[in-house]
């Protein structure tokens, strides 16, 4: 089944073993969590990946827990398990009605196969005395609106009030990851106090006195201050590889910006961003996309950059912020 038919069923049932895999990373351990929170009493055995060992799992599931509350046992792989080994599961799930079982399947190295191996995965889990008590749910990307929707959840579950615009920049800066974002919201949880977007940029871009705001400013504004500000940046010791991060943020924003234009004529900022920022950020991004003449060169720069800096070199940024500059008008 898929996410809408999996959230209709957890309405009206729990299940007893599910399988959870799909290109959503995080909807795996979120799920696989939540089935964990339906047996709030239950003795909860794991086992990931590399732990994984059939006896004892065979084993685990063949016992009732000390206090008669059942076993639930919690795996993680990123191999599918062959025929027999789920047939002898399910028997002894079947056997042991407190017990359960939760699989969160993986991509491994293998990914091409992956989805078809998650599938046959699923068709393996199948025995007749459990039938609707099994679930093999496939999870796909889901679009920006189920994604903010799980952020104002998690934000609502933290006591954080923080601005929907705030949710959005967000998920743009963290490319949709919301396992990734939840930490961020329960950092911002502390603050104790209404969380707007212009923080959550200055937050981001925000480096040292200087800032990359001020950088962005020269390249596109006043050119002959780059290698100035970029020697300050550097003297207050801000790391080149978040320096690199936020400047291809900001060009995947121009990005997105010019593509949206070339295709229909017009800005409509909430189309490509997810948001309403405000209108004089509008107008600064809609005339710097215009100033960029070759937007893929830039990006290969600011790769090269980045790896540079991975590697030590501090000083590869005096290279590749000219280069870059060589691509703006």
């Amino acid at each position: 089944m898929y996410h809408p038919e999996f959230l209709a069923y957890l309405e009206r049932a729990t299940p007893r073993v599910a399988l959870f895999y799909g290109e959503y990373v995080f909807y795996i351990d979120h799920y696989g969590q939540k089935i964990l929170d339906r047996y709030p009493q239950a003795q909860v055995q794991r086992f990931y990946f590399n732990d994984y060992d059939f006896k004892a799992i065979l084993e685990a599931l063949s016992q009732n827990s000390l206090f008669g509350e059942g076993v639930v046992v919690y795996l993680k792989l990123d191999q599918k398990l062959g025929a027999k080994e789920c047939c002898s599961l399910l028997e002894v799930v079947a056997s042991h009605p407190r017990n359960a079982l939760v699989i969160g399947f993986y991509p491994g190295k293998n990914k091409a196969q992956y989805a078809q191996q998650g599938k046959q995965f699923g068709a393996q889990l199948r025995h007749p005395k459990l039938q609707e008590q099994i679930v093999e749910v496939r999870f796909f990307t889901p679009d920006k609106s189920e994604l903010l929707a799980l952020l104002q959840e998690k934000a609502h579950v933290l006591g954080l009030q923080i601005e929907t615009q705030a949710l959005h920049l967000l998920l743009e800066l963290h490319h949709n990851d919301v396992g990734i974002i939840y930490p961020e919201l329960e950092k911002w949880s502390l603050c104790g106090h209404l969380v707007r977007a212009q923080e959550i940029q200055q937050e981001v871009y925000g480096m040292g006195a200087v800032g990359v705001d001020a950088l962005l400013d020269a390249l596109f504004e006043k050119k002959q201050q780059c290698l100035r500000l970029l020697a300050r940046l550097q003297a207050e010791g801000v790391d080149g590889v978040d320096l690199v991060r936020a400047l291809s943020r900001y060009f995947y924003q121009l990005f997105l910006f010019a593509s949206y234009f070339k295709m229909h004529g017009a800005i409509q900022p909430k189309q490509i961003l997810g948001f309403n920022p405000p209108q004089t950020v509008v107008l600064q991004l809609s005339k710097r996309a215009g100033q960029v003449q070759n937007m893929r060169a830039i990006f290969e720069l600011l790769r090269s950059w980045h790896v540079a800096c991975m590697r030590g070199d501090t000083q590869a940024g005096w290279h590749f912020l000219i280069k870059v500059q060589d691509y703006i008008d």
